[in-house]
This record gives structure tokens, C-alpha cells and sequence, in this order.
């Protein structure tokens, strides 16, 4: 009769100790993320392709769950041309995480 005492006070301790084991990690801090919004660029043309350039190759190297263009990839004064949008599709394109676009504003440029 002791030896089954013995026992099942063993089995209760061992799951008191996983039971509590369990709950420690169930109160752990929950894992938080991060992410990098960025906007307005490239925008001083030609010079800001190459920050641009280097803008992505440092976001490249971060820890973030994914990026976030805030919009205007351009200024009034360049031209909406298929050529254009192409370039900057090639460098969202590099990005390794994922990455959202949200347009700009559209500005209407009266004579």
C-alpha cells in the first residue's frame, strides 16, 4: 500500500511541476515586432535614387516583419511616365520583406 501512495505522489508532483512549467511559459511576455515606414522618396531627382538605393539596402539588414511606404515616390514636377513607375517597381522589388504601399496624394497642377 505504501508503494502505491508512493507512486501516486509521485505522479501528482510530476504534473504539478509540468502544470506550473506550462503556466510560467503561457504568462511569458508575448514576442512584440517591428516594422519601418518610410515616405516621400525617391523625390529630388536624380540624387535621391541613390538614397534610395541605400535606404534599401539598410532596411535590408533589419529584423522587421515587413515595411511600409507611406507614399509619394515622385514630385509634381516629375513626369508620370511608364519608365518611371518601372523604376520604382524595380526598387520595391529589392526589398526582401514584405512591403505596402500606400499612394500619396494626388495634386492637380493648374496653369
Amino acid at each position: 500500500m505504501r508503494r502505491l501512495q508512493f507512486y501516486i505522489l509521485l505522479i501528482f508532483s510530476v504534473l504539478a511541476v509540468m502544470g506550473s512549467s506550462t503556466q510560467a511559459q503561457q504568462t511569458a511576455v508575448q514576442p512584440t515586432f517591428s516594422f519601418v515606414a518610410f515616405g516621400d522618396m525617391p523625390y529630388i531627382l536624380p540624387a535621391d535614387y541613390g538614397r534610395f538605393e541605400n535606404l534599401i539596402r539598410d532596411v535590408n539588414k533589419q529584423d522587421q516583419v515587413f515595411n511600409v511606404h507611406v507614399g509619394d515616390t515622385k514630385s509634381s514636377e516629375t513626369d508620370c511616365t511608364n519608365d518611371y513607375y518601372q523604376k520604382i517597381l524595380s526598387y520595391f522589388n529589392q526589398f526582401e520583406k514584405p512591403l505596402i504601399y500606400t499612394p500619396g496624394h494626388a495634386r492637380t497642377v493648374s496653369d
